[in-house]
């Protein structure tokens, strides 16, 4: 490409009537060893076209992208790299959040669960401990025909109400099991909660870290839209 033809572009382009030009500073000990190739020059035009030759707009770019050559080099990570590791960050949470919310949904029923098997579960100990009184009552008294009447009232009651060994021994150990996964679904929770705090903080450092020492006040998702 020519310089006229370089030139031309150049004037096209323009979008204000302030006009401005690019000088390149070169100390003179390195003059006759420095050539800038022509593709460079061309992407150097590419670039004020897209901004509209508009020196403020050239000036944010040229700060924003040595910020950004600076982070890279401090945390060795290019900024594919950082953005990278800021959207897993808030994927991350994301799903920790809805993991508690799953495992609060799933301890909110195994509390119903275990509420109603308590019920279940005091009542029958309430039966046991009527038909014990009641034999050690005749024992303790010897047998007549009131006790044995009474008694044997009572053990009707029972067989009406469908009460036998079997039921309340599934009524007591089902309450152990619901118990046992209640205290691990609550340790879930807290592991949970602990992770999704080291994520926040994790992001946040990300974030501010841009905000407070390279002065981008929007953070690192604004930064990729500005270099850009």
């Amino acid at each position: 490409m020519t310089e006229q033809k370089q030139e031309k572009e150049r004037e096209e382009s323009k979008t204000s009537n302030e006009e401005f030009e690019v000088v390149i500073a070169i100390p003179e000990a390195k003059k006759p060893d420095l050539v800038l190739p022509e593709d460079k020059v061309k992407e150097l035009i590419e670039l004020l076209d897209t901004i509209g030759w508009d020196k403020k707009a050239l000036q944010k770019y040229i700060n924003h992208a040595l910020r950004l050559r600076k982070l890279e080099k401090e945390h060795r990570k290019t900024y594919t790299s950082l953005v990278r590791d800021y959207e897993k960050l808030s994927k991350e949470e994301v799903k920790t959040r809805y993991a508690i919310q799953q495992l609060m949904e799933k301890r909110r029923k195994i509390e119903e669960d275990l509420k109603l098997y308590m019920e279940q579960y005091n009542i029958t100990l309430e039966t046991i401990r009527r038909m014990v009184s009641v034999l050690e009552g005749l024992k303790k008294n010897g047998l007549d025909l009131e006790d044995l009447d009474r008694a044997t009232k009572f053990l009707k009651h029972l067989k009406d109400q469908r009460y036998d060994a079997d039921k309340m021994i599934y009524y007591v150990s089902k309450y152990e099991d619901l118990s046992l996964e209640l205290d691990k679904i609550n340790k879930e929770v807290l592991e949970a909660r602990e992770s999704l705090q080291k994520i926040i903080h994790d992001r946040e450092y990300l974030d501010n870290l841009l905000k407070e020492e390279y002065g981008l006040t929007d953070g690192l998702k604004n930064l990729k839209n500005d270099i850009e």
